[in-house]
């Protein structure tokens, strides 16, 4: 505060540092209060009065400063603006000054040309007449070469009317010419024509025995499509045949293969899970089969607690491990298990051939998974 009381320029803080240096080279009484109140609080006060009159002081004066500041911008601004006319203004007055001289020395030029014009103007007056009387001789020398062409143009006319008798007489005979060539080419055409018959004939019965020979090789192999056809036929007629119920049952239950779910649990727990399966192929792959409520996978969800899981296809060549586990997305209680091919292709196991068309059946037999 003692410092900005120093430096300040504001006459209220001069006061203050004024009355500083007084009380500090003056030995006064001491006096304990004044009208009532502590001598020390009543200086302050004063003191801080002092400062506020002189901080609202320089911000008056700094109001001042910063509206005198922006009325000598805009001054500035305005003789800028004033001299950019200026200089305009000059810089056209230049032009105007620099396109007057030139067109004062353009006119003394036009004077000057104008006045030799004249001195000229004679001597071309006396040079036209000269050159009239020549003109004139010259017209009456063109008049009588013109009348000297005429005449041998006329004797040319009449060369020409004979030549054009001539030319009537070469036509007619062209003409007649014409008439028996063209009497020529007709025959020609109907010579050349009998000969394209006579050929497309030939071409036409060669494409008849080509066609016989075709219809032929075509007989024989629809002979042959039709001996593999009834052999299809009668495979379809068999395929088509509903089996017995036991038949289907027996045949299941020969083919069924034991797959083992071996699950880690959280906590350490191991768990073995048994599952009876079957194979089944969609003509690409082959696929084992078996119902989530069999496997740790069930239920929904609970997957969360295993910490590992392993399934293991049993058959008597020996054990296949699945890498891949899926569900249909038609049935999620349904899961599937992609097998090695020659897993598939075995002697041990049939594969079942999913049915393409399933509503081609009546009737279809349902075994329960823990059946037989």
């Amino acid at each position: 505060m003692r410092d900005y009381l120093k430096f300040s320029s504001n006459v209220a803080a001069d006061a203050v540092t004024a009355t500083r240096s007084v009380t500090g080279i003056t030995r006064f009484m001491p006096v304990s209060s004044l009208a009532g109140h502590p001598l020390e609080a009543a200086i302050e006060e004063d003191l801080i009065d002092l400062l506020r009159l002189s901080l609202e002081a320089e911000e008056d004066e700094q109001k001042q400063l910063a509206e005198n500041f922006e009325a000598h911008q805009e001054d500035v601004r305005r003789l800028a603006e004033e001299h950019d006319l200026l200089q305009r203004e000059r810089e056209e007055l230049l032009a105007i000054k620099e396109k007057l001289e030139d067109d004062r020395t353009y006119l003394h030029e036009m004077i000057e040309d104008t006045c030799t014009s004249l001195d000229q103007s004679e001597e071309e007056r006396e040079t036209l007449a000269t050159e009239v009387s020549a003109n004139r001789k010259m017209l009456e020398a063109e008049k009588e070469r013109i009348r000297l062409l005429q005449e041998r143009i006329a004797g040319k006319n009449h060369i020409l009317e004979q030549k054009a008798q001539e030319i009537k007489s070469l036509e007619a005979a062209r003409d007649a010419i014409d008439r028996d060539n063209r009497k020529l080419s007709t025959d020609l055409k109907i010579s050349e024509t009998e000969k394209q018959i006579l050929e497309q004939n030939l071409i036409s019965a060669h494409v008849e025995i080509e066609t016989i020979q075709r219809q032929t090789s075509e007989l024989v192999e629809g002979v042959s499509i039709f001996a593999q056809s009834s052999t299809e036929i009668k495979e379809e007629i068999r395929q088509s045949q509903a089996l017995s119920l036991n038949a289907i049952f027996s045949r299941f239950s020969s083919n069924r293969a034991g797959v083992v779910f071996e699950a880690m649990c959280s906590g350490g727990h191991e768990r073995s899970l048994p599952v009876n399966t079957v194979l089944v192929s969609n003509g690409v792959r082959a696929f084992a089969v078996f119902h989530a409520r069999a496997t740790p996978l069930w239920p929904s969800g609970s997957s969360g607690n295993l910490q590992g899981l392993n399934a293991i296809l049993r058959t008597a060549d020996g054990e296949v491990s699945f890498t891949e586990i899926f569900v249909l997305d038609s049935d999620p209680r349904t899961l599937t298990a992609p097998i090695p091919e020659e897993t598939a292709a075995g002697p041990e196991l049939d594969t079942f051939d999913l049915a393409t068309d399933p509503l081609r059946f009546p009737e279809a037999v349902l075994i329960g998974n823990r059946e037989g």
